[in-house]
């Protein structure tokens, strides 16, 4: 995905991954949206950032092609 997450070449790779907000709400599904946001499976499906990305603009919005329906 095309997303701005820091510099590596100012900080160490570590602290990036770490400290970077977009890493830390790709981490976290209770901060995924729509259904995704809603799923009981978000824990350990989390569906396809990239896709969600690819057709929204935004990663942390449901997967498109997850056929799945949270209760």
């Amino acid at each position: 995905m095309p997303l701005t997450v820091g510099s590596v070449r100012a900080n160490q790779v570590v602290q990036v991954y770490r400290e970077s907000s977009i890493f830390k709400s790709l981490h976290n599904p209770n901060e995924f949206k729509g259904k995704c946001g809603r799923c009981e499976h978000r824990i350990i499906c989390g569906g396809s950032r990239a896709r969600a990305f690819a057709y929204t603009g935004d990663a942390l919005e449901s997967d498109p092609f997850c056929p799945y329906e949270p209760k």
